[in-house]
């Protein structure tokens, strides 16, 4: 038996368990800060998108009267909560809070040289 052959081949093996190892570790690795929950404004209309099963989540103006408040918002899905106005608002579940503004859509202008 060659040994020059039976090396080659063993250095072969490696590379592929090493190479294998790699891909795990760049598949699994965490994708940066994770987020319990999104929160966004939309046509004066809160949008609270769940990351993870969430309770007791609750929307505040900004002098902190309680505009909504849901007890569950499973994995995966979304809650709206109409807000009616333009401001600030802080979305709160537990101890993570989230600071949401409402404005209005601009109105569009005509272009100048138009009709």
């Amino acid at each position: 038996m060659d040994f020059l052959k039976l090396g080659v081949f063993l250095l072969g093996i490696s590379a592929l368990i090493l190479a294998s190892i790699a891909l795990h570790a760049y598949l699994t690795r965490p994708l940066g800060p994770y987020e319990k929950f999104w929160a966004y404004c939309d046509f004066n209309t809160v949008i609270i998108r769940a990351n993870e099963d969430l309770r007791n989540v609750s929307v505040l103006d900004v002098n902190g009267t309680l505009i909504c408040s849901f007890n569950e918002i499973p994995k995966g899905s979304d809650k709206i909560c109409k807000v009616g106005r333009e401001g600030v608002y802080r979305v709160v579940s537990g101890r993570e809070e989230r600071a949401v503004i409402c404005r209005s859509p601009i109105a569009p202008t005509p272009a100048p040289g138009g009709d």
